[in-house]
């Protein structure tokens, strides 16, 4: 986010365009939001992405309390952002020096082992979140739990990015597809416990076991793999394609008629 500040005023962009800071993305605490988002005017930054109409409002305080053209104007350029290179310190590629190395090479990078199980866990979770309830109850974008329990606001935009992180370290051996599997059964176990009060949700797992019924929880489940597992060949990670064909599966069932694919 700061590189977003930083090209912005290396291209003289301020009062011609957006330069971002991120997405807020828990709805129900907008006391802390309003506390913490005033960082963004301060960076230089003049626009920021909300979850809410209510967020929106609160967040445009922040712009009066601030002048984030004038933070913009003496703002420093930060060290990646030299004219005509790559933004060198903004990247940090896996290298190994031999191919018995490769995976742990790839793992350090990313912070090492228990760094990559909690964020294939979360994204993992993430993706179930929002699908089960999308493909089953075509509630779209919405609070979704997280592992603790805090809602969050998701979409697809955010299923893209969580779908799309699990393909590539899928692809590029950072965990395996047994591994990967595993994780979304005990994810689904989650998922499916903080839906227990919805009366139309339907669980994905039974006994430990991926549902094997037809039903809309066995769907929902199948199209959270399917994101992944063809994620590499979706034309720029969309969603869509995958998502839809599961909800008609779904409204096949309930009709009680095939799928039109």
């Amino acid at each position: 986010e700061d590189g977003n500040v930083d090209a912005g005023k290396a291209m003289g962009l301020y009062g011609l365009g957006q330069i971002g800071k991120g997405m807020w993305a828990k709805p129900d605490a907008m006391a802390a939001m309003l506390h913490e988002k005033s960082g963004h005017p301060l960076t230089g930054a003049n626009t920021a992405w909300v979850p809410s109409p209510t967020a929106a409002c609160l967040h445009s305080l922040h712009y009066f309390q601030v002048s984030s053209k004038e933070c913009f104007e003496k703002r420093k350029r930060g060290p990646w952002c030299v004219s005509g290179s790559a933004p060198g310190g903004l990247f940090r590629v896996p290298v190994a020096c031999s191919a018995s190395a490769e995976v742990e090479t790839k793992l350090l990078a990313l912070g090492g082992i228990e760094e990559v199980t909690s964020e294939v866990r979360e994204a993992a979770q993430a993706i179930l979140g929002y699908v089960s309830r999308w493909v089953q109850l075509g509630v779209g974008c919405s609070k979704v739990p997280d592992l603790r329990n805090v809602e969050l606001m998701e979409d697809r935009a955010t299923l893209r990015i969580n779908a799309q992180l699990l393909a590539n370290w899928k692809l590029h051996g950072v965990v395996t597809e047994n591994e990967l599997r595993a994780t979304l059964v005990e994810m689904a176990e989650v998922v499916d416990a903080q839906n227990a009060k919805d009366k139309q949700y339907e669980s994905m797992i039974v006994n430990g076991q991926v549902r094997g019924d037809g039903g809309k929880g066995q769907i929902a489940f199948e199209t959270a793999v399917s994101l992944i597992w063809t994620g590499e060949e979706a034309p720029n990670g969309y969603t869509e394609e995958v998502l839809h064909q599961g909800r008609r599966r779904v409204k096949s069932v309930v009709a009680g008629s095939p799928a039109v694919m």
